[in-house]
């Protein structure tokens, strides 16, 4: 009988209590890329943030682990309120806070935990969705990314052995990036980017506007053209020259 009536005037204490108000943050402050490679960078500043306003609670592991396994019944626990110092209508403030800065933060891009969590403002549940996406993703992203960065950047005749070496490397590269799969270049695409990457060598020009006029031949004709052509062509400037 007593637990029910202590219960009872807890219920009515906390029906009076009204969430306090967080610190403005500016929505210039936190932004996202949306790429997982700055997704660390990403996390704390939020992490920050969210600290120096009274929300650090909201970036627990032990926070978000039973907010997975009970959602909005966590907050209810008496255990939870007495550990965190707070209340039911203080934790829909700041879980509404919390979707607003994500929401902010990401307005440059389409992310399926915002979308999916617009309607019930649910910060808690759209960070842990981003943060388990993110990090799970994060080694094959940053590979991905890295070839990416080779695949698109012009051959560097410092960089390499010679042209072969880079179209072999090149033609490699690809392959990694499409079996990966967060990237797929198509094969009219790997055609353009190679011949656009080797445009840097201008001893390979005519043998580019050949592969160009070829609009039948696909990357590894034009790669296996170049390679013999141009291989061909170095010789002879080299005995030339001796």
């Amino acid at each position: 009988m007593a637990s029910a009536l202590q219960s009872i005037r807890r219920e009515r204490s906390q029906g009076f209590k009204q969430a306090k108000s967080r610190a403005f943050v500016g929505s210039d402050k936190i932004k996202w890329d949306g790429l997982t490679t700055s997704f660390e960078v990403f996390s704390n500043d939020l992490e920050g943030t969210l600290s120096r306003i009274g929300m650090a609670y909201m970036m627990k592991e032990d926070v978000h682990k039973i907010y997975k396994q009970k959602g909005r019944e966590m907050v209810e626990d008496e255990d939870f309120q007495e550990e965190h110092g707070i209340h039911p209508k203080q934790f829909d403030y700041d879980n509404a806070y919390l979707f607003g800065l994500l929401q902010s933060a990401t307005k440059t891009i389409t992310s399926a935990h915002i979308v999916d969590n617009k309607d019930k403002q649910d910060g808690l549940k759209a960070w842990i969705g981003l943060k388990k996406e993110n990090q799970f993703n994060r080694s094959e992203a940053i590979k991905s990314e890295e070839l990416e960065s080779k695949i698109y950047a012009a051959y560097d005749p410092k960089e390499h052995l010679d042209f072969a070496s880079y179209i072999s490397s090149w033609r490699s590269w690809v392959s990694q990036m499409n079996a990966i799969g967060r990237t797929h270049m198509s094969a009219s695409d790997q055609k353009r980017w190679l011949l656009k990457n080797l445009m840097a060598d201008k001893d390979l020009i005519h043998l580019i506007m050949e592969c160009e006029k070829k609009e039948e031949w696909d990357c590894d004709e034009c790669a296996g053209h170049i390679i013999e052509q141009g291989l061909r062509h170095k010789r002879a400037l080299d005995k030339a020259e001796s």
